[in-house]
């Protein structure tokens, strides 16, 4: 069983292309759709719901096997509140949470269930961060999407997205969103974590990756989009909290970038609802 968990919020941009990518691979795909009150109010419904469309484009998106579960939830106190919506559905086996702008390719797909059967049945491993490669904003408007990426600093950093979950022992978000917990407080990422980096290929400007990994498009996203993000992050304490990541998003809109960062042009694979290459 392979459960995708889900949270969106004014997702227009990319939910169609994520679930035409990962409709196959997921036994459930559970979408809660909401907001932080912390978010920008004008740019949410008084529901606490999106206003792109979203919800309309879920709700048509063929689903012949009945997979697609939508929880519109509205406003919630943070993100931990969402997060667990999905969670209520989750069953044991594989849980992926993926963002609306996260790609997995296809035969990437089926190397990470493999890696996770693999290590977590047998090793007791729970927790699974596989790289991310952050496709950077195009310079300009007829530039292809997908013509370079970003790496350094916070985009090296691997994110875990992947667990071996057993329902039976009361996981939860609690105090922070990006790692469920036991009842006891331990996180789930401490009770064994694998990890895959990218890797640089010497003598050239390319970055190769000994796992399989996500394309994220977030930082291709419409500047009204990105204007959102960044203003709740900050009105959620990232500049203090976080500063790597809020300085990312700084350079998205002004630079310069990051210390340790730079943007190289990208010619490899893109998931296949892209056309499968750039």
């Amino acid at each position: 069983m392979l459960t995708i968990g889900m949270i969106v919020l004014n997702e227009a941009e990319f939910i169609v292309k994520n679930l035409t990518q990962h409709y196959a691979w997921a036994d459930r795909i559970v979408i809660v759709e909401g907001a932080d009150r912390r978010y920008p109010g004008d740019r949410v419904s008084t529901l606490g719901l999106s206003t792109d469309g979203t919800a309309d484009l879920i709700r048509g998106f063929p689903d012949p096997w009945n997979k697609i579960t939508l929880i519109r939830h509205g406003w919630a106190a943070d993100k931990c509140e969402l997060r667990n919506r999905y969670l209520e559905h989750a069953k044991s086996g594989v849980l992926a949470v993926l963002d609306a702008d996260e790609f997995y390719c296809e035969p990437h797909q089926r190397l990470i269930v493999d890696r996770i059967l693999d290590e977590g049945p047998i090793n007791g491993i729970r927790s699974f961060a596989f790289p991310h490669l952050h496709l950077w904003q195009p310079v300009g408007a007829d530039w292809p999407l997908a013509s370079r990426f970003i790496v350094g600093s916070y985009a090296d950093v691997p994110h875990n997205r992947f667990y071996w979950w057993d329902d039976s022992i009361g996981a939860r978000y609690v105090t922070n969103h990006n790692e469920p917990e036991l009842p006891d407080g331990t996180l789930l990422c401490e009770m064994g974590r694998r990890a895959w980096v990218l890797k640089p290929r010497p003598a050239a400007d390319l970055f190769v990756c000994d796992a399989p990994h996500s394309i994220h498009y977030g930082f291709c996203k419409s500047f009204p989009n990105m204007r959102d993000k960044t203003d709740y992050y900050l009105a959620r304490g990232e500049a203090s909290t976080r500063p790597e990541t809020s300085e990312f998003r700084a350079a998205w809109f002004r630079g310069p970038l990051p210390r340790g960062c730079k943007v190289l042009p990208y010619a490899g694979p893109l998931p296949e609802c892209f056309g499968g290459c750039p």
